[in-house]
């Protein structure tokens, strides 16, 4: 009999809003984190989007937040008023 594996996958994270939270503390946790990836981030200004994350090639940029929520490629998506409370 073989031992059971357990298989685990980088969370795919998306990011919803790029208010201030959003970008200094929680795009920057997932980066920092060797176990996830952020993949996506949703702005309803997507070329606030745009500037801010250029320098992340494989992200997607999403210019309204239900086209993010609908992408069955995340594991975990972040809303900045569940962060407050």
């Amino acid at each position: 009999m073989q031992p059971s594996q357990t298989v685990y996958q980088t969370p795919r994270w998306g990011v919803l809003n790029v208010a201030n939270i959003g970008v200094k503390r929680v795009i920057p946790a997932i980066l920092a984190s060797p176990g996830a990836k952020l993949v996506a981030v949703a702005s309803r200004n997507i070329q606030r989007g745009k500037e801010k994350f250029a320098h992340l090639a494989d992200l997607s940029l999403y210019g309204d937040y239900e086209s993010l929520l609908r992408d069955q490629d995340l594991r975990g998506k972040v809303r900045e008023d569940q962060l407050l409370g």
